[in-house]
């Protein structure tokens, strides 16, 4: 999934207008992975809400992103939130369930 971002941002001298994520590619190690990094990052996360810290979500993105979490901090804060949103929608599946309506509807 394309993200095109309002404000231009630039990581390691390239600049990005849009980011690509690629969230089919993750992996239930991804994600896991995910909650680790998000760990030693110093975010204290219970067990079992992981999929509700920003700062796990920012993770996630990262890594369908493949790009350091550190880097999408330093995104416009309207294109961080899109950004965080588009993540938690595809954590809570939410776009693969309307997909299934509109299977049973057509």
């Amino acid at each position: 999934m394309k993200i095109k971002l309002i404000k231009t941002f630039t990581h390691n001298n390239k600049e990005y207008k849009e980011l690509n994520f690629d969230f089919d590619k993750l992996t239930g190690q991804d994600l896991i992975d995910a909650e680790e990094i998000t760990r030693r990052a110093g975010a204290n996360i219970a067990i079992g809400a992981a999929d509700f810290s920003r700062s796990y979500v920012l993770s996630v993105a990262a890594k369908a992103a493949e790009l350091p979490r550190e880097a999408l901090l330093n995104l416009s804060a309207q294109d961080f939130t899109n950004i965080l949103n588009q993540t938690l929608i595809f954590l809570s599946g939410a776009d693969s369930l309307s997909q299934e309506v509109n299977d049973k509807t057509a």
